[in-house]
């Protein structure tokens, strides 16, 4: 990866991540894609400090968040912000 910088779009608190582990086998193989979720709401949050004007949620974010760097997707059923 090369270096690069990022725009801060909202401030996240501690309270507001879950955690969730990832799924491994009977064998202790982990399955994780590398992709966490997010909220829909939070997604609408961030597209309207990235484009005030835009009508359009995106339904994943490259992020950087507590020293990594990732993807989030918009979570497919009712997550909480």
């Amino acid at each position: 990866q090369a270096f690069s910088t990022t725009t801060q779009t909202l401030l996240i608190h501690s309270e507001q991540v879950k955690e969730i582990p990832d799924i491994t086998a009977k064998n202790n193989l982990c399955f994780t894609d590398g992709c966490g979720i997010i909220s829909r709401r939070l997604a609408e949050k961030i597209m309207r400090v990235l484009d005030p004007n835009s009508s359009i949620t995106a339904s994943a974010f490259q992020i950087r968040f507590k020293g990594a760097k990732g993807v989030v997707s918009v979570c497919p059923s009712s997550c909480e912000a």
